[in-house]
């Protein structure tokens, strides 16, 4: 017996006869013709989708705070990206080799000291400076952001600012993606398009949760060609 899993319904193929099982509906279909066609309007009617067999160590990881610089949750302002870059200097090539990640239960924040200079980036000088208009902070003409950072405790994690990605695994930037057999392997999706879908979703259910949990009263989301995917995963 072969069974294909489709949401919740449960194809079994047996000797003859074949049962399609779906919740409080359960009866048998006699020859393939007639399974075609009520696969047809079952499709239709129910738009059931082949379920896509995401590894559990994936889940975990794309679940949690992995991939995101953090700071704290309860702050008013949250800032979303796509995801976390590898740096210009860095061979894609050799990333993916080196690549790893694993669940993170609490965010992170800058006060690690992986995060060290992180308010450097061009990205991260623009969250500073949205945050200092945002709150009216007192930043003086030739403060670095170093100063400016250390001061107001910026994405720490009782300070100000959170910073989140859509997804969690990293990416120089879209043209570079290279969705090879290590992340088929790791994650469980043969497309990168299928990786980003179950992200939305899921990943997104867990950062809604926290939306319920934290109240933030804005959240700025960057990256215009995804903005049909944030407004899914918000």
């Amino acid at each position: 017996m072969q069974a294909v899993l489709v949401d919740q319904a449960e194809f079994s193929f047996l000797e003859y006869d074949i049962f399609i099982q779906y919740p409080l509906m359960k009866f048998p279909i006699y020859n393939v013709r007639k399974l075609q066609i009520i696969m047809r309007v079952k499709l239709r009617i129910f738009s059931i989708r082949i379920r896509i067999m995401v590894t559990e160590e994936f889940k975990k990881i794309a679940v949690s705070f992995a991939g995101g610089d953090g700071g704290n949750p309860k702050s008013e302002v949250w800032f979303c990206g796509l995801e976390w870059g590898i740096g210009d200097e860095s061979s894609p090539d050799d990333f993916y080799e080196k690549f790893s990640l694993s669940p993170k239960l609490i965010p992170h924040s800058w006060v690690e000291d992986d995060f060290d200079g992180s308010w450097t980036t061009q990205y991260n000088r623009k969250i500073c400076w949205f945050l200092w208009y945002y709150y009216n902070l007192d930043w003086k003409n030739g403060e670095s952001t170093d100063h400016f950072v250390r001061t107001y405790n910026v994405l720490y994690p009782q300070g100000i600012g959170f910073k989140l990605n859509m997804l969690p695994i990293n990416f120089k930037n879209r043209s570079s993606i290279k969705w090879n057999d290590q992340f088929i392997k790791m994650t469980g999706f043969e497309t990168f398009n299928e990786y980003r879908e179950w992200c939305v979703e899921n990943r997104g259910a867990f950062y809604r949760q926290l939306i319920d949990e934290c109240h933030p009263t804005v959240i700025i989301c960057t990256g215009v060609t995804e903005k049909d995917n944030f407004f899914k995963f918000f």
